[in-house]
């Protein structure tokens, strides 16, 4: 359970706000594990994060605290407000007790992925697409589609898994993605040569019945929608493995050890 909270709370912060005050709607949007876990461990308010050892009884699952980024932006909002209180309202001696007073900028932690570690993806997850199970199950995965939109597409983990095939344009080569948590993420993409040429073949490869306009494009064996954790563990796992092995193969650097499905 602890591996899967971060997961929920990655799938929370990505929802609109007024979502997380409406539990029949929230349900609605997740699936059964997740709903259990949030009845389960969730609650408002909280400021321990899931790492503190000191941790006691439920985690705010919808609320991780403020940043420092976003804790400066409360300083120089409380900075303009006493500069008017000493310009226009005649407090000249009221003290600044915020003057000087700011946290570290926390820049985020990025990795990149360099050509030829980009290429070993996808000719793993070429691979494996040619892959077939006893039920036959690998060749409809489509996993190097999959990676060629993650790595090209600009699209988040939260866009790819609830695409559907009537956000996909074939006519002006574009995704749309419906869901965001603000209007800006709320966007049509256009999307470039590779992952377009792959998603056309993958649409042909399957038989129409899994390719109507709310058909997920990639579905889970029992035609489901996929949750963060099956992009992960089911998907994309057995391309970052068999890519790793090929890079050592190659020669060439290995994989960021930073999660790759983020």
């Amino acid at each position: 359970m602890a591996e899967e909270l971060p997961d929920l709370l990655d799938e929370l912060s990505e929802r609109d706000p007024s979502l997380l005050h409406d539990p029949e709607r929230l349900r609605a949007e997740l699936d059964e594990r997740e709903w259990e876990l949030l009845w389960r461990c969730g609650q408002g308010g909280g400021r321990k994060p899931l790492s503190d050892p000191e941790a006691t009884g439920k985690i705010s699952l919808s609320s991780p605290g403020l940043r420092n980024s976003e804790n400066n932006r409360c300083l120089v909002g409380l900075r303009a407000i006493l500069a008017l209180a000493r310009e226009d309202h005649g407090m000249a001696d009221l003290l600044d007790p915020t003057r000087r007073l700011s946290l570290p900028r926390e820049d985020p932690r990025r990795e990149w992925l360099w050509p030829d570690q980009f290429q070993a993806l996808l000719d793993a997850a070429a691979a494996l697409d040619e892959c077939v199970d006893a039920r036959g199950r690998y060749q409809t995965q489509g996993r190097h589609a999959a990676v060629a939109l993650l790595g090209l597409g600009g699209v988040r983990v939260s866009d790819f898994r609830t695409a559907c095939w009537g956000h996909f344009s074939e006519a002006d080569a574009t995704l749309w993605i419906p869901k965001s948590k603000t209007a800006a993420g709320r966007r049509r993409l256009l999307l470039h040569p590779l992952p377009f040429a792959e998603l056309v073949r993958r649409r042909e490869s399957l038989p129409a019945s899994r390719t109507g306009p709310q058909n997920p494009i990639w579905p889970t064996d029992t035609r489901r929608g996929r949750d963060r954790a099956s992009v992960r563990n089911r998907l994309l796992a057995p391309v970052i493995q068999a890519a790793d092995e090929l890079l050592s193969q190659r020669g060439q650097r290995p994989l960021p050890r930073a999660d790759l499905t983020r």
